[in-house]
């Protein structure tokens, strides 16, 4: 669910904003989580209709596979890992 807050802040061009999230575990009892989610393959890119001279492109067009890739392999370095990979 969170890349497609991402994938929505990079379309709007930044007027939707995905927050950073994190999990944090207290106590003793044993937490099971699962990552279930799916990776679609396409560009994405600021809408045209998005960008003018008050709002400037804030993000590359860049592909979305590229981008779950950076993600896991460097992400973690990043608090906002859309601007990290493809900020203006």
């Amino acid at each position: 669910m969170l890349v497609l807050f991402i994938l929505l802040q990079a379309w709007t061009n930044d007027r939707l904003y995905a927050p950073f999230h994190r999990i944090t575990v207290a106590g003793e009892v044993a937490r099971y989580s699962a990552m279930l989610f799916s990776v679609p393959n396409f560009k994405v890119q600021v809408a045209d209709e998005l960008v003018d001279d008050e709002h400037p492109p804030r993000f590359k067009p860049h592909d979305n596979n590229d981008f779950v890739c950076f993600c896991v392999s460097e992400g973690a370095r990043y608090q906002d890992k859309l601007k990290a990979f493809c900020g203006v």
